[in-house]
């Protein structure tokens, strides 16, 4: 299990980590604290998913969103930039609508994972720590054109 102690600063809305500990998560794969610490600070560009990540998102949409949606709906349509600044709301988006009769029924791993396939999908790069599940942490996560 990950412990972080975070303060918020209310005056500049940015978030402090007192103390952090790296490990894997359930299984899930590396976490780490600077990942936390630099969120604010961040876009897709800097590789904010692994590929582990995305390829659990992969299989996840082929078995849950397939049956209505298409890859090339995700690079022709889905999630411009101008549609949604962060991360977090591609993700809020998701998670509140999807699937369509049965929204929010997936865990918020799954949709986490869902997302970084997207995110893969649109060529954004992969990096070495996992797409956060708490929607602060990706409210610091920016959007950009690769």
């Amino acid at each position: 299990m990950l412990l972080v102690l975070i303060q918020a600063c209310s005056a500049t809305g940015e978030v402090a980590v007192s103390e952090a500990v790296s490990e894997t998560v359930s299984g899930r794969g590396p976490v780490a604290a600077e990942a936390v610490e630099s969120a604010s600070q961040r876009t897709v560009a800097d590789g904010v998913f692994t590929r582990g990540q995305a390829l659990r998102g992969e299989r996840r949409f082929q078995q849950t969103c397939a049956a209505c949606h298409r890859e090339f709906e995700i690079t022709a349509m889905w999630f411009r930039a101008a549609a949604y600044s962060t991360v977090a709301d591609m993700y809020r988006q998701i998670s509140l609508t999807m699937p369509d009769g049965n929204p929010g029924s997936l865990s918020a791993a799954e949709y986490a994972d869902i997302v970084a396939y997207i995110l893969r999908v649109k060529e954004h790069p992969a990096g070495d720590v996992e797409l956060p599940q708490d929607t602060a942490l990706l409210d610091g996560i920016f959007l950009a054109n690769p």
